[in-house]
């Protein structure tokens, strides 16, 4: 996948919308990427602390897409995975 930062505000936000790169099953057709978007949102909660929130935004998305999405819940399981890895990275 190619990611494109589409939003940036630092140690708040950063958003990136994919494309399917090289090697990847739907390289060269259109992506998702105008339709999809993903972010971490970041608030501070004290002086060691920060609250990171994963957002997919699929709001975009033609209906049958986000039904088949379930409107990104699909996506719950791993972006809680990887919320999981990112805290075990930072605590280190």
């Amino acid at each position: 996948m190619n990611n494109h930062i589409v939003e940036f505000e630092p140690d708040r936000r950063i958003g990136w919308e994919p494309e399917n790169g090289r090697g990847h099953p739907g390289a060269g057709l259109p992506g998702a990427g105008r339709w999809r978007r993903w972010s971490f949102e970041l608030a501070p909660d004290g002086p060691d602390v920060t609250i990171v929130t994963e957002i997919y935004d699929c709001s975009r998305a033609p209906e049958d897409v986000r039904t088949e999405l379930d409107c990104g819940n699909v996506f719950v399981e791993s972006m809680t995975q990887t919320l999981q890895r990112l805290d075990t990275l930072c605590s280190a």
